[in-house]
């Protein structure tokens, strides 16, 4: 196995981490594919006010979105531009719940029901 995928690609399996629909159980990926993938390290990607996505990590859970979405209290929400959605394998109308640790914890590929959100890091929280 590559040295990267041993160093930075592993796929965090935890109560935290709330899996896509059809997950595959891999515990390695290379990390230019994991594509905003739960249980994976959130993909660098530049934004509109010059900082990098790796920027708004550290303390706080983190909403990255298209369209503009609400965030449950004590989460920050940032909206993404279509490449950065793109490198987190979101749609327009997709979003990904990023913990502090820069670890994505949820993600929703397109629309998701109101409250998805909330209820993903009630559910991480909880575990």
């Amino acid at each position: 196995m590559p040295d990267i995928q041993l160093e930075i690609g592993t796929v965090v399996r935890s109560s935290a981490v709330l899996p896509d629909d059809g997950d595959d159980g891999v515990l390695h990926m290379d990390p230019a594919h994991t594509r905003g993938r739960p249980g994976t390290r959130a993909p660098h990607v530049a934004l509109a006010d010059g900082r990098s996505t790796l920027d708004l990590f550290g303390r706080e859970f983190v909403l990255l979105h298209g369209l503009d979405a609400a965030a449950p209290a004590g989460v920050v929400s940032c909206r993404l531009d279509p490449g950065a959605q793109e490198a987190y394998g979101i749609g327009t109308r997709g979003a990904v719940l990023v913990r502090p640790d820069g670890i994505v914890a949820w993600r929703a590929r397109e629309a998701y029901e109101p409250g998805a959100v909330g209820a993903a890091l009630n559910a991480v929280l909880a575990r």
